[in-house]
């Protein structure tokens, strides 16, 4: 579980600059999830917007291996909104929860979230 909350910190600080490139993004995920996150990243960053703040989480472990972990959260978005480059607000919708689903592995005596489904906005 710490893995995967310091991987949303991670992504927390490359979202303030929506770098895609950013130094940290890898260092708690990798495979699909990494990739997801910086497409995520890609995306912003061609929109011209950034984010602000961060998001809280309400996760649990909802089926566990010795080198595996299954991941519920309800992530809350309510202080992690996005804005445009000049500073304005992108829209104004609050933030939201929703339903992110993560699988951590051991790899080479790490763990590393390799896997993420982000579902809807107000999913939870």
């Amino acid at each position: 579980m710490e893995t995967y909350l310091a991987m949303w910190e991670d992504t927390a600080v490359a979202s303030h600059t929506s770098d895609a490139d950013h130094p940290q993004l890898d260092d708690h995920a990798t495979g699909e999830a990494l990739d997801l996150l910086k497409s995520i990243m890609e995306q912003d960053a061609r929109d011209g917007h950034v984010a602000r703040g961060g998001p809280k989480h309400d996760v649990a472990v909802v089926e566990s291996a010795a080198d595996r972990r299954e991941l519920r959260d309800c992530m809350d978005q309510t202080d992690w909104l996005m804005y445009e480059e000049n500073g304005e607000p992108v829209d104004n919708v609050p933030g939201s929860h929703r339903v992110v689903e993560a699988t951590v592995e051991r790899q080479a005596g790490d763990w590393m979230v390799t896997d993420l489904l982000l579902h809807a906005a107000a999913t939870c």
